[in-house]
């Protein structure tokens, strides 16, 4: 039995994004690329109308901004969405995971170079992962708030039992990819400076973006954050 594709909309008002991204996906057999949009509004409607399983979104745009899109989309229809964007000091992108998106990638730049190549592979990996996220989870980690840190896995994890005994480990290591952003804020929010506890991030991410992504934890917080 052949195995069900992956349904995804592009919206953006770039012609030549839309191209390189539909291009991209569709030179893999499991993603169909059943329409695309050309701004907020018109993504709406088609993201109603097609329901794929995954939306590929700028956020600069006319007609309605991504963030707009997001706001509606997550309270009607929730979708794993992916950003697209060009910037790798846009604090956008991090915003736009706390409206329910639940990763980025770095835009295709129009020069051909080894970071084009990387690129594809970044989003055509993040699509294939995303297309199965849980959005009721996607959507509880996309509001951080102070209080228990809920689960990051999408099997679960059994919670840790507590004994009333003090923390051991000095060094805490976290590993995260898709979806990995809006959870490793909502846990850090849920978490206070203890003397001699530190953490280590390996969080797979497009170049550039590691910097702001660590600035973002360190102002939303109360940990001392610093890229690596």
């Amino acid at each position: 039995m052949t195995a069900a594709r992956v349904r995804v909309l592009v919206v953006d008002d770039s012609a030549y994004n839309r191209r390189t991204i539909i291009r991209f996906l569709e030179e893999v057999e499991g993603i169909e690329v059943v329409g695309y949009a050309i701004n907020g509004e018109e993504g709406l409607r088609k993201a109603f109308d097609l329901k794929p399983d995954l939306i590929t979104l700028d956020l600069e745009m006319p007609r309605m901004d991504g963030f707009s899109f997001l706001r509606i989309l997550m309270q009607n229809r929730p979708t794993p969405v992916i950003v697209v964007s060009a910037r790798s000091d846009d604090e956008n992108v991090f915003k736009a995971l706390e409206f329910g998106a639940v990763d980025f990638v770095a835009k295709p730049s129009a020069q051909i170079s080894p970071e084009l190549f990387h690129i594809r592979e970044d989003l055509i990996r993040k699509v294939c992962e995303a297309a199965g996220a849980d959005m009721t989870k996607v959507l509880r980690k996309s509001r951080p708030r102070m209080g228990p840190a809920p689960s990051v896995a999408r099997g679960g994890v059994a919670p840790a039992k507590r004994t009333g005994k003090p923390l051991k480990h000095e060094l805490v290591v976290i590993g995260a990819s898709t979806g990995g952003p809006p959870a490793l804020q909502t846990i850090f929010s849920a978490l206070q400076q203890r003397p001699g506890l530190r953490f280590a991030i390996a969080q797979h991410m497009p170049p550039g973006f590691t910097r702001a992504f660590a600035e973002r934890l360190n102002k939303f917080t109360a940990l001392d954050v610093k890229e690596a």
